[in-house]
């Protein structure tokens, strides 16, 4: 994404596959860049309906990252579906 980067990984507690976000570090000395962040996790929280992932945890890292952690949806990249159909 244009604000930062999303991982495979796995929940240490759950034990289960889950996508982690993290904030670009560029965007790490940009207050205004770090609160609509964080404005997009609490956002995503608030949401209710099968069609969106739910979000298991957010916070910051020790060297300052901004993170959330969502729940994991297998399945094709946006670049993917644009390469098998089209934009």
């Amino acid at each position: 994404g244009g604000m930062g980067e999303v991982y495979l990984a796995e929940h240490r507690l759950l034990k289960r596959p889950c996508a982690l976000k993290r904030i670009h570090d560029r965007f790490l000395d940009h207050p205004e860049q770090v609160r609509r962040f964080e404005r997009e996790v609490q956002a995503t929280a608030q949401l209710r309906h099968p069609n969106t992932v739910e979000i298991y945890d957010y916070g910051r890292a020790a060297d300052g990252t901004f993170y959330y952690v969502m729940e994991y949806l297998p399945g094709l990249s946006l670049e993917e579906v644009v390469q098998r159909h089209g934009p």
